[in-house]
């Protein structure tokens, strides 16, 4: 097998399922034998992994949020040093900013290398100026969505050839599927200060479109019918502080534990009762998968690519966005019924570890770069 030259650009700070993703897919290409290399912002949580895993980095970037032309114009003369230095074949970018920059590092046709493939994680409409109708029309060689809800939305633009758009689900890391002892459970339940009580759970970054205050509102509901319930949220953001003002304002503060990010989630999964995502907007969710691989039953909103990973009442529970009243229903439904959560988290367990496999994701993103290298090898 013909082994590549590869360069994965990302502009986050913050880890989530985005970064997520493609640390397992350059740990997974270089255990395959390929180069990989990834080009973030120094103080990034995807850069701290990287390192740790031995993946090569390129650090000295910005990819700055909002319009920075100097920092812009910087970033793609570095993008350009690298991509020369260590002969790159193939540049995967992953976000906006980063995109921009390696656009004005390669303003090639698409016949040229290296080849240029973004993955579009998010269901952020795409504006339909002049300059994104280049970008996604005539720059990238190929798009990869991480749901089919995400190529819909990219195959309704005219501009986007539909034959460059393929859907590559993204993929539970191995360390999800661990074994989480008693003792571990105990001692973060005790960290936490949870008793003998209905845990309702959620792992999100704490921004807008994760409607973690629709979930919010939906426990007003459910701890008036049951008095042991408690909410547990996992993760951090920029929402943060007006969630916990928000909680206040509902009278739930004894109600909600905000447990901050945890580099390892799996043990605060473990000692959830049920897994809520009340998502306005989902590109797939990485943390859905890994709740379902936990064998949780889940109660999701019904929007975007959550619907790759939940079928009603099959894996788990579908619910409209924005609707407390719906959300509340639903987790009494689960709470008074433990069979049917068995049996919801039971199906959603098998089936996410049949669909969303590391090696899955991998061999698929291989296969796509070698099948791109060759058409434009045999243009030129």
């Amino acid at each position: 097998m013909k082994h590549l030259r590869i360069l994965h650009t990302n502009f986050l700070h913050r880890w989530g399922g985005q970064s997520n993703r493609i640390f397992l897919l350059c740990k997974g290409l270089r255990e395959r034998g390929h180069f990989v290399m990834l080009a973030a912002p120094r103080d990034s949580e995807l850069i701290q992994r990287a390192k740790k895993a031995d993946i090569p980095v390129f650090a000295d970037v910005g990819f700055k949020r909002g319009f920075h032309p100097l920092s812009m114009l910087s970033d793609a003369r570095k993008l350009k040093q690298v991509v020369t230095r260590y002969q790159i074949q193939i540049i995967h970018t992953h976000g906006s900013q980063d995109s921009w920059a390696s656009a004005l590092a390669f303003r090639r046709r698409v016949s040229e290398f290296p080849i240029r493939i973004r993955t579009r994680h998010n269901l952020f409409p795409i504006r339909d100026h002049i300059f994104n109708r280049w970008l996604y029309g005539r720059f990238f060689n190929h798009i990869i969505c991480i749901s089919e809800q995400i190529r819909k939305d990219c195959r309704a633009k005219p501009y986007i050839n539909a034959e460059n758009l393929s859907v590559i689900h993204s993929a539970i890391a191995p360390e999800k599927l661990r074994s989480v002892s008693e003792d571990e459970k105990t001692q973060l339940r005790q960290t936490l200060g949870i008793k003998d009580e209905l845990v309702i759970g959620t792992v999100a970054r704490l921004r807008p479109e994760k409607g973690l205050d629709v979930l919010l509102r939906a426990m007003q509901t459910v701890v008036k019918k049951i008095k042991s319930a408690k909410l547990l949220i996992v993760g951090e953001g920029s929402m943060r502080d007006a969630l916990v003002n928000e909680t206040r304002r509902l009278s739930l503060t004894d109600k909600v534990i905000f447990a901050g990010f945890l580099h390892d989630t799996t043990p605060a999964l473990d000692v959830m009762d049920i897994f809520v995502m009340p998502s306005l907007s989902e590109g797939l969710g990485t943390a859905l998968m890994e709740a379902a691989a936990r064998g949780l039953p889940i109660i999701a909103s019904q929007v975007g690519g959550i619907l790759d990973i939940i079928e009603h009442n099959v894996s788990g529970i579908l619910v409209k966005p924005n609707d407390p009243d719906s959300l509340a229903q639903a987790i009494l439904t689960l709470a008074a019924n433990r069979e049917l959560a068995r049996s919801l988290g039971a199906t959603a367990q098998k089936l996410a570890i049949q669909s969303f496999s590391v090696e899955r994701l991998v061999k698929d993103t291989e296969a796509l770069y070698l099948s791109l290298l060759e058409r434009i090898s045999h243009s030129q």
